[in-house]
Formats: C-alpha cells, sequence, structure tokens
C-alpha cells in the first residue's frame, strides 16, 4: 500500500486510529451493529423492500463484530438478521462512503462500484498521513490559508495601477484581469468586474 522512489526513505504506516475498546488515543471499532444504526428509511439508495430476502433464512450472524468483505457480487455479505440481503445504502455504508455520496449508473452497477471501491474513509487518512509526513520530510509548514482582504475605493485608480496581485479573501488575483474573483461559498460563485459590453461594472452571478 506505501512504497517510495529509488533513493527516498519509504514512509511508515499511519498510527492506529481504532482499537477493540478505544483507549490510548484510539476509538473503538465501527462495528456492522453501529455502521448500519446511521441508515435510516428514506435514504438514497436503501430499500429493504426491493432487495433479495431468502427463504428459508440463512444463518443470523452477531452484528456487534467487524463487517465481511464486500465484493462486487456480495454473495457470502448479508444482514445480520439472516432474512435479507444487504441495501445499496447499507453496503456502501459498510464500505466507508458518507452518506452524502451519490452514486451514478444502474442498480448493478452501482454495486460494482461499491465493491470495488478502496474505502474512502481509509483513502482519507492514509493520504492525509502521507501528505503530513512528506511535508515534514522536506521541512515545508502545512498550507494554513488566511484572510487576507483589501478594500479598494472604486475612484482611486492608484490601489490597482501596479503590477502587484490584489487580494480578495483568499483568492490571489491579477489587476490585469478583466474579472475580479470576490468570494466563493458551497453554493455560489460570484464575479464583478468590467466588461466592454458594459457601461458600468457589471455583475455576474452564476448560482
Amino acid at each position: 500500500m506505501i512504497a517510495s522512489a529509488p533513493g527516498e526513505q519509504s514512509p511508515p504506516f499511519p498510527a492506529p486510529t481504532h482499537s477493540e475498546f478505544g483507549g490510548n488515543g484510539t476509538k473503538p471499532f465501527n462495528t456492522v451493529a453501529s455502521t448500519l444504526a446511521r441508515v435510516r428509511m428514506g435514504d438514497n439508495l436503501h430499500n429493504p423492500e426491493d432487495v433479495q430476502t431468502f427463504h428459508p433464512r440463512r444463518p443470523s450472524w452477531d452484528a456487534n463484530t467487524l463487517g465481511r468483505t464486500i465484493t462486487t457480487g456480495g454473495a457470502n455479505s448479508y444482514h445480520p438478521s439472516g432474512r435479507r440481503d444487504f441495501t445499496l445504502r447499507e453496503l456502501a455504508c459498510l464500505q466507508g462512503f458518507p452518506k452524502s455520496h451519490r452514486f451514478v449508473g444502474t442498480l448493478t452497477k452501482i454495486r460494482r462500484q461499491i465493491g470495488n471501491a478502496f474505502p474512502p474513509n481509509t483513502v482519507y487518512v492514509l493520504y492525509k498521513h502521507l501528505h503530513d509526513w512528506l511535508l515534514k520530510e522536506d521541512n515545508i509548514d502545512s498550507y494554513v490559508p488566511e484572510d487576507d482582504i483589501m478594500v479598494i475605493d472604486d475612484h482611486d485608480e492608484s490601489d490597482i495601477s501596479g503590477s502587484e496581485s490584489v487580494i480578495f479573501g483568499e483568492a490571489r488575483v491579477s489587476p490585469a484581469m478583466d474579472d475580479v474573483f470576490m468570494g466563493q461559498s458551497d453554493d455560489e460563485v460570484i464575479f464583478v468586474g468590467t466588461n466592454a459590453d458594459c457601461d458600468d461594472d457589471c455583475f455576474v452571478d452564476l448560482t
């Protein structure tokens, strides 16, 4: 899982994040029961009435344990009750996908995506560890964005007449650009600037 180019030191493995009972900086294991408890009726791709049911019922198993390996077919992974198969949302949660994740494709393709996935929560921990380790090896501090704000008088062109960049929030832009990035949230992107087709400043709302 972790390797390095010839001549480069191999990174260490990340520190444990979970243990059987927790403690010493770790959290208790996420069990099948604790994971399924986060799934609610009405959640996307959670339709127990549409999944395969077993007659006779398969042997039930203890949900207060670690989950079994999830494959594209899922033949050996079924609901702890033994009465039915997992729903796609249950499988996705057990595989480490956040509930907000939206899959694309047919139900069969979605099941393959889940079974083939490298658990996203594991990838996050691994990549963050490698990122921090590489920065430490290169004696580089982690980037922390600064909230730099510059207020410019529209009638005073001397502030932006030079070649230096102008800072708005966390974005650094050139004053020569026709559009100046003013701000961005999760839901909108707004630009304010000049345009040859407009007599005055143009406002473009890309929400």
